[in-house]
C-alpha cells in the first residue's frame, strides 16, 4: 500500500536532511541503522529514520558551487535541480517546475536531446548545460569547470553564444537583486563574475534544499495514527 501522505512528505524531508549532511555513503553507519529502524509499523519507523538525521540546516556554501562541477556528484545534482527550479515557467511545457521528481524528468528529457559525442560515449547530463565563459576569455581555473559557469536552458541543444549567455546572467542576477558586476564584466574580470555567480547558486540552491526538508517544521507523525506511534 501507498505510505500515509503525512509520513510520505515526512520521508521526503529525511531524504534530503541525510543528503546535504552526506550521511547516506555506502557502509555507513547511519545507513545500516536506517535499514534497522524500518519495520512493519510504518510511522513509527519513519520516526526513527528522521532520528538519524541532522535537524539542522547545513552552513551556506555547502554545495561547493565554485568547485569543479561531476555528474556523479550528489551536490553537482543539488545544485543542478535548484538551477532548474529557478528558470522561468515559460522554459517549461507543464509551468514552473518546482517538484524533485519533475525536475529530474525534465533534465532527462532534455538530455535526450543530446547527440552522442564524436567518440561515441554517451554524454552527461551535466553536458547539457551550456557554458556562459570560455578558455579564451577566463583564465584556467576550477571555475571554469563549475557550475557558476553552465546555464539551464533546456532548449539550448547544449550550446548557446557568449553575448547570450552573458545576457541571460545579467537577467538572472536582475531578478534575484544581485548587481550585475559591471566593472568586472568591462576590464575582463571573467572570474570575479563568476564568483558572484556561485555565491549566488550557493543561496538558491540552499533556498531549494530549505524546501524541501524543512529544518523548522514539526516532524509530528499523521494525526489520525496515534496509536500506531505508542511503544
Amino acid at each position: 500500500r501507498s505510505p500515509h501522505e503525512r509520513n510520505r512528505l515526512l520521508l521526503v524531508r529525511w531524504l534530503w536532511r541525510g543528503l546535504v549532511h552526506d550521511v547516506y555513503q555506502r557502509g555507513s553507519e547511519p545507513l545500516r541503522k536506517g535499514l534497522a529502524a524500518i519495520d512493519d509499523h510504518e510511522s513509527a519507523s519513519v520516526q526513527r529514520l528522521l532520528a538519524l538525521v541532522p535537524r539542522s540546516a547545513p552552513p551556506l556554501g555547502f554545495a561547493r558551487v565554485a568547485e569543479r562541477a561531476a555528474f556523479k556528484n550528489a551536490r553537482t545534482k543539488m545544485t543542478m535541480l535548484a538551477m532548474f527550479a529557478d528558470r522561468p515557467a515559460d522554459e517549461f511545457a507543464g509551468g514552473v517546475v518546482r517538484e524533485p521528481s519533475a525536475l529530474i524528468a525534465a533534465i532527462i528529457e532534455a538530455g535526450r536531446k543530446l547527440s552522442k559525442s564524436k567518440r561515441g560515449k554517451p554524454r552527461t547530463l551535466l553536458d547539457m548545460l551550456p557554458r556562459v565563459m570560455t578558455r579564451a576569455v577566463c583564465e584556467e581555473g576550477p571555475l571554469l569547470y563549475s557550475l557558476a559557469n553552465r546555464l539551464v536552458l533546456p532548449h539550448s541543444g547544449g550550446a548557446v553564444d557568449a553575448d547570450r549567455a552573458q545576457s541571460l546572467v545579467a537577467d538572472e542576477f536582475a531578478r534575484h537583486g544581485v548587481a550585475w558586476p559591471l566593472g568586472a564584466v568591462a576590464t575582463g574580470g571573467w572570474v570575479m563574475l563568476l564568483q558572484y555567480r556561485a555565491e549566488l547558486l550557493e543561496r538558491l540552491t540552499a533556498d531549494f534544499v530549505a524546501r524541501l526538508a524543512r529544518w523548522e517544521e514539526s516532524d509530528r507523525g499523521p494525526l489520525d495514527d496515534d496509536a500506531e506511534l505508542e511503544p
